[in-house]
């Protein structure tokens, strides 16, 4: 496998749990100044809602505005070099490449998938896991990655939060070999775009009452169903499918890796969201797809299977939860 600070030149590629962090192409170790000036003078990062600003540009926070916002628990005194790094580029990325424009796309309900590729070169993607190219930093700099990226837009966010817990985890916790080794580089690099998906239009938040099914068939297996409220489900390459195996006793919940250019799949985008309107969301419908046996994830069975994702996604939703 290639060495993950060649395939990462950015600072993720720096930084491996237990090792020492260091310095990648293009960082600046002074980068965690302030970004913004407060006391009356223009933030650096954009006229923000003050004079001048247009109507997007007022659905901005700026850096001014959060500093000073209280910060009870005094996280960032407790960063290591890693995750300090980690995050000043996470803030730098997201200042000069997405914060000019996430307003526009609020507005338009639109994500800039032009970015996908430059966050997967920075190692935004599964940046907690290992092997395969991937970053492996500790889940305290994965947070605070997820933190710099949701104090821009919750949309920027959920890709890549999605990607990485809710994609590139199951295939890297419960896949073949084959299936690692064909999905997590191209995951990993945003070559490839993945969905999650499990919630139903009729159950929510209740996967126990999925109805989705899978039947074996000879070799392959034929799914049937329906998701809803996927994100990134219109431009996903790969969607991890949680549906239940009627062909075996009990009919426990199983992960399938479908293609979306399977015959039978479509991922109509769902419009007009009052919020996350810089998210890609989507339905995933499923109607007679036939997939091989081996896109089965053969590693879990049952619902330890999508609650443990959800539980691995709980890390970056928790650092989310405190940004100002």
């Amino acid at each position: 496998l290639p060495d993950p600070r060649e395939r990462h030149p950015g600072v993720l590629a720096t930084g491996t749990r237990g090792g020492k962090a260091g310095v990648g192409r293009g960082l600046d170790l002074d980068a965690g100044r302030r970004w913004a000036r407060c006391g009356g003078e223009r933030s650096d990062v954009g006229a923000g809602p003050g004079r001048g600003a247009t109507p997007a540009e007022r659905f901005l926070p700026t850096r001014a505005a959060a500093s000073f916002m209280l910060d009870y628990v005094g996280s960032p005194a407790d960063l290591d070099e890693e995750a300090r790094l980690i995050r000043d580029t996470a803030r730098r990325f997201v200042d000069e490449q997405v914060r000019p424009d996430i307003g526009d796309h609020f507005q338009a309900g639109t994500f800039p998938t032009d970015l996908i590729p430059e966050m997967g070169e920075l190692g935004f993607y599964g940046s907690n896991l290992d092997g395969y190219g991937l970053p492996d930093v500790s889940e305290t700099a994965y947070g605070v990655l997820m933190q710099e990226l949701e104090a821009c837009d919750s949309g920027l966010r959920s890709m890549a939060s999605v990607q990485g817990a809710l994609v590139m985890y199951p295939i890297h916790a419960y896949g073949s070999d084959e299936q690692k080794e064909r999905w997590l580089p191209d995951l990993g690099t945003g070559e490839a775009v993945g969905c999650f998906g499990l919630t139903e239009p009729d159950h929510g938040s209740d996967p126990s009452a999925m109805e989705t099914r899978a039947e074996r068939d000879g070799d392959e297996y034929v799914l049937d169903g329906s998701k809803t409220w996927i994100t990134n489900a219109p431009i996903a390459d790969v969607a991890v499918v949680w549906a239940r195996d009627t062909s075996a006793e009990g009919r426990p919940v199983r992960g399938f890796l479908v293609e979306t250019d399977r015959d039978g799949v479509t991922t109509n985008e769902i419009d007009d969201k009052l919020s996350l309107r810089a998210s890609v969301t989507g339905e995933i419908s499923l109607q007679n797809v036939r997939v091989p046996a081996e896109n089965v994830l053969p590693g879990v069975s049952g619902m330890k299977g999508p609650l443990s994702c959800l539980t691995a996604a709980r890390y970056g939703i928790a650092a989310v939860s405190s940004t100002p």
